[in-house]
This record gives structure tokens, C-alpha cells and sequence, in this order.
């Protein structure tokens, strides 16, 4: 009998499930600081957590919109109600809404620890792929932009462009995700599983493009969601990356590299293409930087209208975002970053530049 009025004024205050998932939220916690100390422990929890990760991606991939981004639209509506429900009816009910908000944040936070959380702290993957990414010289930069340069200019001939000069993608967004799924399955690029996925255009793509945001992995659903505003040559890249994030990629620069690593290898001319376009426009401001004769000698060589693409893609990113809002998107970023225990923060993005003159430097 007083178990059961025990049950009741605890049940009155706060929801007897929830205690299941501040329980999960704290073996979450526990597990997240043991991954900050321990880069062995961090790999087994990341390979422990990939059927995990290829669940919710695959369960989540049945629909064709994006479920977070469909929460995010109703979430205010649902803040609301529970708002008249809980809020204005006494104390008990307040903490009860409390409780119910609380809840959601909890939920996310238990999702990012075991999909992306514990992979900050993994083995880095120039030490997977014996890579070397100490001195790298203008010289390697200018001699990956060469290979990039070749590579860009044999694909061409087999590309179609609008009248405007942007590249077009050949298919739909869905053969496209299930053509990236291949290439990954094909390269076994840190997955041991074989799952197809698809990402999610977003229907507010014009919101991201702002804050210059080309995609975004949500770890609650496992999604990949993809800002439909750029080039096509940037959502296929983008979608590489983002699905680097659903098995098991956390660092963004190794996610950007593992993109590029795996649509370069693959047998589709296009994704090829991206990938190739992509590096050439994360690698040339670096080459400009440090030596302008090479900068101009790389960028007689590549085909114009390839050039054209690249262009149109930069001119899109200006004039579709907003410094002031990027500025501040920017810093939210740099300290999430940081809080994971990447201590460059979004500087961290440029390591990529490194991965890729390294793998091409030495394959």
C-alpha cells in the first residue's frame, strides 16, 4: 500500500518512464567521459553502436521527407499545447510539462552520444589509412590539384550542363543515394555493413543556405538531410559526406575526406565528377595562398566549362547567405566542436585539404 502511494506522488511529479530514460541519459554520460579518455574504448562503443546507427538510418529512409525536419515545423505547435496543457494547471502539472520538455532534449542527447558522440574520440583516420599529414608542402598541394585537374578534365565530355553552365545530374535523389550506398558498400569505407540509406531535401534549404550549411546528419533519426539550394555537383558531394556521418564518420573533416575517398572510386562518372569538383574547390584557395605562379598555372589547365561549374557554385554561396547570420552560425559550430574535443573547432574542416593531397600524394 505505500508502494503504491509512493508510486502515485512520484507518478504526479515526474512520469515513471522517464526515470528510464534519465537512467539511459546517465549510462550515456558515463560512457561519453570513458570515450574522452580512452580512444581504444571509443572504437569499440563506435563499432559496437554501428547496427545502431544502420537501423535508425535504414528505418528512417522508408520515408521520403525529413522526419526532423517535419518535427522541427511542429515543434512549437507541440510546445504550445503541452504549454495550455500542463503549465496552467497548478505545480504538479508545471513539472510535469517541465519534465515532458526535458524528456526530448534527453532523448537527442542519448541519440548523439551512441551515433556520433563517442566517434570524436575514435582512432583518426590517417592512422587507419597510414596516411601522412605532417609537412605538406605548396609543392604536394599543387601536384594533388594536378591529379584532381586531370581527373576533372577526362569527365567533362561525359557531363551535361544547363544553359547557365551548372552541371546536371543525371537521375534522382534517390538513384543517387542508392548509387553513393554502392560506392561505400564497394570501398567497405569504415562500415562493415552493407545497408542503403537515402538522404532528405530539405524543404527549408533556403534557412540553410544562410548560415551556409550545404547538410546536416541528425543523430535522433539516423538522417542525412540535404540542402537542396547549391549545385548539383555539391548535394551529391554533401550526401557523401553526410552519409559518412550514418556509419560511423564524427569528425567533419574525415567525413568530408571519406566522401571524396569513397564518390571517387566510384564507377559513376558523375559522383566522380562531384568528388573531383568538390576537392578542387576545397584545395585551389590554399595553392592561391601560398604560391600565386602555381595558382595560375593550375587554373589554365582545367577545362572551362568545369570551371564555369565551380564558379557558379561560389557565386551561389555568396549571394545566397548572409555574413552576419553565418558569423554567428559559425561560432555555434567552433564551440560544439570544441566541446567534442576538437580543439580547432571548425578549423578542423580544413584538416581534410590534408587527408586529401596526402591520399592522392601516395595512391
Amino acid at each position: 500500500m505505500k508502494a503504491k502511494k509512493l508510486y502515485q506522488k512520484i507518478n504526479n511529479y515526474i512520469p515513471i518512464w522517464s526515470i528510464v530514460i534519465y537512467f539511459f541519459a546517465f549510462v550515456s554520460i558515463l560512457v561519453y567521459l570513458f570515450c574522452t579518455k580512452s580512444t581504444e574504448f571509443a572504437d569499440n562503443i563506435n563499432n559496437f553502436t554501428s547496427p545502431f546507427r544502420a537501423f535508425l538510418s535504414v528505418l528512417t529512409s522508408l520515408f521520403p521527407f525529413s522526419i526532423f525536419e517535419l518535427f522541427v515545423f511542429f515543434f512549437l505547435i507541440i510546445l504550445l499545447i503541452l504549454i495550455f496543457k500542463y503549465a496552467s494547471r497548478g505545480n504538479k502539472q508545471t513539472h510535469r510539462f517541465v519534465h515532458s520538455i526535458l524528456m526530448i532534449f534527453l532523448c537527442y542527447f542519448i541519440s548523439f552520444v551512441w551515433t556520433v558522440g563517442c566517434g570524436y574520440y575514435t582512432t583518426p583516420i590517417e592512422r587507419k589509412m597510414n596516411l601522412n599529414i605532417e609537412n605538406i608542402t605548396k609543392t604536394n598541394v599543387y601536384d594533388a590539384l594536378v591529379d584532381i585537374t586531370n581527373e576533372i578534365n577526362m569527365l567533362t565530355p561525359s557531363i551535361s550542363y544547363d544553359e547557365k553552365g551548372a552541371s546536371i545530374m543525371p537521375y534522382t535523389i534517390k538513384d543517387m543515394s542508392l548509387k553513393i550506398c554502392d560506392a561505400y558498400r564497394a570501398k567497405n569505407a569504415e562500415s562493415k555493413l552493407s545497408y542503403n540509406t537515402r538522404v532528405k531535401p530539405l524543404l527549408f534549404s533556403k534557412l540553410l543556405s544562410l548560415i551556409r550549411v550545404s547538410g546536416i546528419y541528425i543523430p535522433l533519426t539516423g538522417e542525412a538531410n540535404i540542402n537542396m539550394d547549391y549545385s548539383d555537383f555539391m548535394i551529391a558531394s554533401t550526401a557523401s559526406h553526410e552519409m559518412a556521418h550514418q556509419r560511423g564518420i564524427s569528425r567533419e573533416n574525415e567525413a568530408c575526406f571519406v566522401g571524396f575517398y569513397v564518390l571517387s572510386s566510384s564507377n559513376d562518372d558523375y559522383l566522380k565528377y562531384s568528388a573531383y569538383l568538390d576537392a578542387y574547390g576545397r584545395l585551389l584557395p590554399v595553392l592561391k595562398k601560398e604560391d600565386k605562379n602555381l595558382y595560375n598555372r593550375i587554373v589554365s589547365l582545367i577545362n572551362k566549362k568545369a570551371i564555369k561549374d565551380y564558379n557558379l557554385q561560389v557565386n551561389r554561396t555568396i549571394n545566397n547567405s548572409s555574413e552576419t547570420v553565418a558569423g554567428s552560425s559559425d561560432k555555434i559550430n567552433d564551440s560544439y566542436l570544441q566541446v567534442n574535443g576538437i580543439s580547432e573547432g571548425i578549423k578542423s574542416y580544413e584538416k581534410a585539404n590534408l587527408l586529401i593531397v596526402s591520399y592522392l600524394n601516395t595512391h
